[in-house]
């Protein structure tokens, strides 16, 4: 200490005090999950699963399953299969309608210009059947928030992320 000052933690200590203070920094720009909300999110993930294997042609099993794989696995290509299978059963579900207009902004199909005018409109229309989201919440917390909490440095979770926000929420 050329300075004079001098600590009571070690270099170590001082080292992961600073990191556990910058990473609780990070970690506010997501929130800090309830415990309740971190079981109901994992319970949901692991069900999710043995629900589509069981019952594939139940609209909620293919959305949810849908989501899952949009979400948390990345695998859109399945997702889109799902996505699509969903649509053909109720094109009118204000969850189906924000999940899969989220995945097309998301997935970056061509043409960008009619995909985003779709998009627009599913969630306008999922906003007439679904007004203030009371539908939509569940899965806001345990699919796109919960994959941003789990996978901070995943670019594809901050995008679903970042477009959920900006076009459901309005934030």
């Amino acid at each position: 200490p050329a300075t004079g000052q001098s600590s009571w933690l070690s270099v170590d200590e001082a080292a992961k005090a600073v990191q556990r203070i910058y990473r609780k920094k990070q970690a506010q720009d997501y929130g800090h999950p309830s415990f309740e909300q971190m079981v109901r999110a994992l319970r949901m993930q692991n069900e999710v699963e043995t629900k589509y294997a069981s019952n594939p042609e139940r609209l909620s099993s293919m959305v949810n399953y849908a989501l899952l794989l949009h979400t948390q696995c990345f695998d859109f290509m399945n997702a889109r299969k799902l996505y699509k299978s969903a649509m053909d059963v109720s094109p009118e579900n204000p969850v189906l309608l924000r999940a899969y207009g989220i995945f097309l902004l998301a997935s970056i199909e061509s043409p960008r210009q009619i995909v985003l005018d779709k998009a627009i409109g599913m969630f306008k229309s999922a906003e007439l059947r679904d007004a203030g989201r009371i539908r939509f919440k569940l899965t806001e917390d345990t699919m796109f928030h919960w994959a941003v909490i789990c996978q901070r440095d995943n670019p594809l979770a901050l995008l679903n992320y970042a477009i959920m926000l900006q076009c459901i929420v309005g934030d």
